[in-house]
């Protein structure tokens, strides 16, 4: 159990900056070791809960969703050329070439990624999305929502991403988490009620 106080809040974002760093060095030490597997790196969206505060890392592009009140926000930023160009005088046509030119992985540099640590509260009813670009290339924000917004379970909300993505003829592997979130608190007083 973790009691989230201001000062554990500092400690459990510095956890994860050295989770990151621990396996930037693994997978560094993987492709030193196989020539097949040189120069590999990864994208990685991590999440940790604890009562109603959501801490997550991120390096890459891969993504973290928040659903809230039929509202879908994304709680991450990708590590892409695209991503950094934005505000540039880049052309939007521009974009599709350096989509998945990924700045920040781990594995790719021996000091480690610039690892993205974030922390929000979460409410009851609140969704958690954890994707893969092979989902959000092909699959528009507006379309997740609309998929989250039937409020299935999760497994059959997942089903039905990897659905569209396929419908959608992703190129890339695709990779899907939802989770509910619900306060203790809450689903005590609905145990109550029923």
């Amino acid at each position: 159990n973790v009691r989230v106080s201001p000062e554990t809040r500092a400690e459990i974002s510095a956890q994860g900056q050295f989770l990151y760093r621990q396996m930037n060095d693994a997978v560094r030490q993987a492709s030193g070791a196989d020539l097949e597997l040189s120069e590999m790196g990864t994208s990685l969206t991590a999440l940790f809960v604890a009562e109603d505060d959501l801490f997550f890392w991120h390096v890459g592009h891969s993504r973290a969703y928040l659903f809230r009140h039929g509202t879908l926000a994304q709680l991450t930023t990708d590590h892409t050329l695209s991503e950094n160009r934005r505000g540039a005088s880049a052309p939007t046509d521009a974009k599709s070439d350096f989509i998945h030119l990924v700045t920040e992985t781990v594995g790719g540099r021996t000091a480690g990624p610039g690892v993205d640590a974030e922390h929000i509260k979460l409410l009851s009813g609140d969704r958690v999305l954890l994707c893969t670009n092979g989902l959000t290339d092909v699959v528009s924000d507006d379309q997740i929502a609309d998929q989250l917004a039937q409020v299935r379970s999760p497994a059959e909300e997942c089903r039905q991403l990897l659905e569209l993505a396929r419908a959608a003829g992703s190129p890339d592997d695709v990779t899907v988490i939802l989770a509910d979130y619900t306060l203790e608190s809450d689903r005590r007083e609905a145990r109550r009620a029923s």
